[in-house]
């Protein structure tokens, strides 16, 4: 089923979508089905040689795709929030964090240095 059908009748198929997740979780384990892939040859540039099998890289799309994004997405706002809730992570850590980038340790580098001196 493409992305775009799947998207444009969430509010029926949403409640599916749903239990599929939370049995996949009480497995403990993703049905073989969302692991598994269409690979296809593409050309790495057009002015590539098309006979020569260096040219080509290969481009896997899963086969059920958008339910794989899904399970992915929810595995990571339950981790997120486990993280966050139980405060496993250092508070100066800004990789992985939402609002924290290098932008602000870079800043909070700055400060630690600034307040030495």
């Amino acid at each position: 089923m493409p992305t775009w059908l799947v998207k444009r009748h969430s509010d029926i198929l949403a409640p599916d979508i749903t239990d599929i997740c939370n049995a996949l979780f009480q497995q403990l384990k993703l049905h073989w089905c969302c692991k598994t892939a269409i690979i296809r040859p593409r050309l790495k540039k057009r002015t590539l040689d098309p006979n020569d099998l260096g040219s080509y890289r290969p481009i896997s799309n899963l086969n059920l795709g958008f339910l794989s994004k899904v399970v992915e997405k929810v595995v990571d706002a339950r981790l997120a929030e486990h993280v966050n809730r139980h405060r496993l992570l250092p508070v100066i850590q800004s990789a992985y964090r939402p609002f924290h980038s290098t932008e602000t340790a870079i800043a909070r580098v700055l400060n630690v240095i600034s307040v030495v001196e």
